[in-house]
């Protein structure tokens, strides 16, 4: 926000033709022409018109026959597609955002796929939502992004692509001319804890979840906590089989849920389940609503939490941090 009655700001104020106040300017595409928002003045409202402006450069990929498509603008082969494999039933704004960001728009395609195509997911080998995948035209895999279901990571992995230092999907006849080492796909390697389901201690908590940095899923559960503890032993062993950097850990301890109940600053009643995640300054954290979920439900769940579409509160360190 800027204070335009403040000396310094009035040429400011003036340049974009600010008469009242407060007054919204909302910047698009073309960053030297802002448009006023005249819309209402609640949360809802702003989100609402903000993420209306994303250009969806997306497509949506239902059966495999679309891939050819998915690669041509016009005449013009693009040659790369970003496939975002996910449960969800629409396209997440970030995914959006990148498809029609300035570094990407006509470089790269991007392709939508729900887990309900099931030939899609099939012909990739895909078991566990969300995953981004960037693609040749030959279909194949060129390398699987693992690391966090952020706009800024994700951009930051897109960007090699774009300026060639990815593989490229050269034809046939070039690869068997210039014959390459193999390019294995890269997936991030677990810690030897990930993948089980971990009763929580606070040496593991801390080598896990503050140094290592993992999302960490954490059930503060009671003793009659049964149906939401299977959740989370499925929801481990679903990561085990991604090779993914999330932890799940479960404790039944009271004196775990009070060091977390002052560090988050909520009140908590066993059972209940948090996400958290250790950043380079502070720590994140996401409460899930209601624990009478299932396996399905509860993967879902962090399924939104990791690509952003779930309320992230910040705190300045987690439980047990030094």
């Amino acid at each position: 926000s800027i204070n335009a009655e403040y000396m310094g700001h009035k040429e400011l104020a003036s340049q974009f033709g600010v008469r009242g106040f407060p007054t919204f300017k909302v910047w698009g595409t073309d960053r030297k022409k802002p448009k006023d928002y005249q819309g209402q003045r609640t949360t809802k409202a702003f989100v609402d018109h903000m993420t209306g402006m994303i250009v969806n450069k997306v497509t949506t990929v239902t059966a495999l026959s679309a891939m050819p498509a998915l690669m041509k603008k016009g005449d013009a082969e693009i040659g790369l597609a970003v496939l975002l494999f996910s449960s969800k039933s629409s396209v997440p704004y970030i995914f959006k955002g990148l498809s029609s960001g300035p570094q990407f728009k006509d470089k790269l395609a991007f392709g939508f796929v729900s887990e309900k195509s099931k030939a899609v997911v099939e012909k990739f080998g895909v078991t566990t939502f969300p995953s981004i995948a960037v693609v040749n035209a030959n279909e194949a895999v060129v390398e699987w992004y693992d690391g966090k279901m952020q706009y800024t990571d994700i951009a930051k992995f897109l960007v090699k692509f774009v300026k060639g230092d990815g593989s490229e999907g050269e034809d046939d006849a070039t690869a068997e001319s210039e014959p390459k080492a193999e390019k294995k796909e890269t997936k991030p390697e677990p810690s030897t804890s990930l993948g089980t389901l971990i009763e929580f201690d606070k040496d593991t908590f801390k080598k896990i979840c503050i140094t290592d940095r993992n999302l960490c899923i954490v059930g503060l559960l009671n003793l009659d906590s049964t149906a939401i503890r299977s959740s989370l032993a499925t929801l481990a062993t679903n990561f085990y089989k991604k090779e993914s950097r999330t932890a799940v850990l479960v404790s039944s301890t009271s004196g775990d849920l009070g060091a977390f109940e002052d560090a988050l600053g909520i009140p908590l009643e066993a059972p209940v389940v948090v996400a958290v995640k250790q950043a380079k300054v502070g720590a994140r954290f996401v409460k899930l609503s209601n624990v009478d979920v299932s396996a399905d439900e509860l993967k879902e769940w962090v399924d939104r939490v990791t690509i952003g579409d779930e309320r992230i509160h910040h705190i300045e360190k987690l439980p047990y941090a030094a």
